[in-house]
């Protein structure tokens, strides 16, 4: 009998397992719209995208040389059910070391895998 279940169990996680990788194919993260602007006392970027089925998280970066970045905040991925997610993320605007900083989005899968936005300067 324990044969019969083990192999019951064994048999189960393989098709879940197989499933789970053909539903997870990772599909390039499209951003639709990306927007980085101020506003008297914040920052504000919004973007939106197609093709979440894998987003995991997303980290907002800023540069003073748009070279060397750093991650200031981390945005959960949304519903992976949903066709199409929008995101925000807002940050009060504090004195600053450089008068001119760059943004970028960085997308990380569930696989861990990386992917980097365009690079951008707020508007005003």
């Amino acid at each position: 009998m324990k044969r019969k279940i083990n192999l019951v169990i064994a048999a189960a996680f393989i098709i879940t397992t197989a499933f789970s990788q053909q539903k997870n194919k990772n599909v390039p993260i499209v951003i639709n719209k990306l927007t980085i602007y101020e506003n008297k006392s914040q920052l504000i970027i919004h973007w939106s995208t197609e093709g979440d089925s894998a987003s995991n998280v997303w980290q907002v970066q800023r540069s003073a040389d748009a070279k060397q970045f750093t991650t200031i905040a981390i945005v959960l991925g949304n519903d992976p059910t949903q066709p199409g997610n929008a995101y925000a993320y807002k940050e009060k605007l504090k004195r600053r070391k450089a008068t001119k900083y760059y943004y970028r989005l960085c997308h990380i899968d569930t696989k861990g895998e990386q992917q980097f936005s365009e690079i951008l300067t707020p508007a005003k």
